[in-house]
């Protein structure tokens, strides 16, 4: 399910986090079903900010309208119709079919049912509903429907037009609000002219779409009267590789549009009654009743009622109880259960599972909150008489004085059970070991591939290649006289060969003094004009926003779970105020963070920044063990496609103890 966020004032397109969409989102899969459930609102305050909620903003309600519905497009062009010219008279009476000559005319260029037109000699159109049509080169025949007629004679070669075929489109599903301004579709990626689009060719992704339509119009006594269409042009559709079932059935385009009219129609109001006998008619159903009847509210008292006869059957026998079904799923280093775990890992990247009609409960497991341990029988024992029991976490074991602690029992690190490692927060139930596994010839896949090659540091024979302790780029900037691109300084050429003075720029010399009282924004310390290397910086807690006035960032929260996320959402200027890019920025941010255990998965960015790993290792060993500080280093430029306009890069520096600190 997607959420969209629409301003009917300025026509913007907004994401459920209230960010205006990147090119390429929202993202539909082909062959593949998503709702969309778009919020027309009056105004978005705060849009893109931090902390927005889009749900605060104002509901547009001005589409609570009778027989009001709404259409979802999606398409590479506005054309709505083909026009062509008949190859035959057409006399008044029945017609069962007509042929008409159409430039380019293909199952992909023509809707598969729907209205065709003719035009006679003075403008005016009748329409004809085809139900299908066959081709022949660029002469196409369309099968009318049943009881088709001509009111008028047309001339052979008379001005004839057809719908176009669109990628994709859906009608407004009964999960709508209108009077809030919400508008609910089921839209599925697939029709003969998307099928043709991506079938055929290589490609993984269509560039060609010209945008997603909400088109919202109101059915009325057989008329209808389009209201508004809002238009988003950042859409995209992607491809698989392969495909699960290539003779699915393809979507109607014309029946979404015909069940949007019956909804219409539906949404005005519907009257009911029913009856005993089929003669005597109340409006609220009995036991007893055998028939109903029903019409339109839109008809008045004039309309047709449509009759239908009640039929009940005889109860349905009761289903059988369903079977009891535990899966288990584990996590290993190799095929054969190595290193065995119950929880994920970059460094486990084999996977298997087991399903049993009864638990598997002989390896309990207790928890501190954050920690989990898994019983281990192997370390229990006996201390001045005292029992103990064992419990590993890390591979490390940790004991308690009862075999089955009770929640707010103590968990010790020693055998003497004297110093505390935490308190029982809750017993998490049993799991399976390996044993179990082997027992169900459980099967392990390979689910995560092996790690590349492109991980570490730059060779010093790579840049340093005759090694005398000087990278070679260095050496050249150190043997420059010249600058390769020459550079006008006012009214002066400086190419670096010679010095140039203010006279010879154009400039005339001034001096200008100021009192310390006439400065308003004096803010430096004594530090910072003493140091003048010295950083300026902001120290958060698991931080996710950039500061241009704080190019040194630390984590003050030290790391205990082992993987960790590097996603900065947001910048803020010297004021605190939320910043986004401009033409020419180009900024430099040190990120520090300590971790008191070996890191074993790190993610770069999410959908709401525009972040991507340059050379960024996906396991980190502490150095002897004890907490370590990683650096990483933040570049980012200037990209009007890119969430807040900054296209972030993110490369790892090195380590240290944290000690060091």
């Amino acid at each position: 399910m997607q959420k969209i966020y629409v301003n009917t004032a300025t026509r913007t397109f907004y994401d459920s986090s209230g960010s205006l969409f990147a090119d390429g989102f929202p993202k539909l899969a082909y062959k593949r079903s998503e709702q969309f459930r778009i919020q027309l609102c009056t105004d978005t305050p705060d849009a893109g900010t931090e902390g927005c909620d889009p749900e605060e903003w104002e509901k547009d309600a001005q589409y609570d309208l009778t027989g009001i519905t709404a259409l979802l497009s999606v398409d590479n062009d506005f054309r709505r119709r083909r026009k062509g010219t008949t190859t035959a008279a057409i006399d008044a009476g029945p017609v069962a079919q007509i042929s008409a000559t159409i430039a380019n005319a293909s199952a992909a260029t023509i809707r598969n049912s729907g209205s065709l037109r003719v035009f006679g000699s003075d403008g005016a159109p009748e329409g004809f509903e085809y139900t299908s049509f066959t081709i022949s080169g660029n002469t196409v025949t369309f099968a009318l429907a049943d009881g088709a007629s001509a009111t008028g004679n047309y001339a052979s070669g008379s001005v004839m037009d057809v719908p176009d075929a669109i990628y994709m489109q859906a009608a407004m599903s009964n999960e709508s609000d209108p009077a809030n301004g919400l508008f609910v579709f089921d839209l599925v990626a697939d029709s003969a002219k998307l099928r043709d689009a991506m079938e055929y060719s290589d490609t993984s992704k269509l560039n060609d779409i010209a945008g997603m339509e909400l088109l919202l119009f109101t059915v009325s006594n057989g008329e209808i009267t389009e209201c508004d269409s809002y238009v988003c042009n950042t859409v995209s559709v992607t491809a698989t590789m392969a495909e699960a079932n290539p003779d699915a059935q393809m979507p109607s385009t014309f029946e979404d549009t015909l069940l949007g009219l019956i909804a219409a129609a539906l949404g005005s109001g519907m009257v009911s009654q029913f009856s005993v006998d089929g003669s005597s008619w109340h409006d609220e159903q009995q036991d007893e009743d055998l028939y109903m009847r029903f019409r339109l509210t839109s008809t008045g008292n004039t309309g047709l009622w449509l009759v239908m006869r009640l039929k009940a059957g005889p109860p349905g026998t009761p289903g059988t109880n369903g079977a009891n079904s535990y899966i288990y799923v584990a996590y290993a280093s190799d095929g054969e259960g190595t290193n065995f775990a119950p929880t994920p890992s970059n460094l486990l990247k084999w996977r298997a599972e087991i399903h049993s009609t009864s638990p598997l409960n002989h390896v309990p497991v207790i928890s501190d909150g954050t920690n989990t341990y898994d019983r281990n029988t192997d370390g229990d024992g006996e201390n001045s008489g005292t029992n103990y029991y064992a419990w590993v976490r890390d591979d490390t074991n940790y004991y308690t004085a009862s075999e089955t602690p009770l929640i707010g029992n103590t968990i010790f690190t020693d055998t003497a059970l004297t110093t505390s490692a935490g308190t029982v927060a809750s017993y998490r139930g049993q799991r399976p070991d390996l044993d179990d596994f082997s027992a169900a010839d459980a099967i392990w896949v390979k689910y995560i591939g092996d790690d590349g090659t492109g991980v570490g540091d730059m060779l010093k024979s790579v840049y340093d290649t005759n090694d005398d302790g000087k990278v070679d780029l260095a050496k050249d900037a150190d043997n420059a006289t010249k600058l390769k691109n020459a550079r006008k300084i006012g009214n002066a050429d400086f190419d670096g060969t010679a010095n140039i003075s203010i006279a010879e720029i154009g400039a005339a010399a001034a001096s200008h003094s100021h009192t310390k009282s006439a400065i308003s924004d004096w803010s430096v310390n004594a530090s910072e004009l003493n140091d003048p290397v010295r950083q300026m910086v902001q120290s958060e807690a698991n931080p996710n926003t950039l500061y241009l006035n704080r190019p040194v960032l630390v984590n003050s929260t030290v790391n205990s779970a082992g993987t960790i996320a590097l996603d900065f959402t947001s910048v803020k200027d010297k004021n605190g105020d939320a910043y986004t890019g401009q033409g020419g920025d180009d900024f430099t941010w040190i990120y520090r963070l300590t971790s008191s255990v070996d890191i074993t998965g790190i993610s770069i960015g999410s959908v709401n920044s525009t972040m991507e790993a340059i050379d960024v290792p996906s396991v980190f060993d502490r150095l002897d063990g004890v907490n370590t500080t990683y650096v990483f280093v933040i570049h980012a430029i200037y990209d009007n496609n890119a969430i807040n306009k900054l296209r972030m890069f993110v490369n790892y520096s090195h380590c240290f103890k944290a000690q060091l600190t």
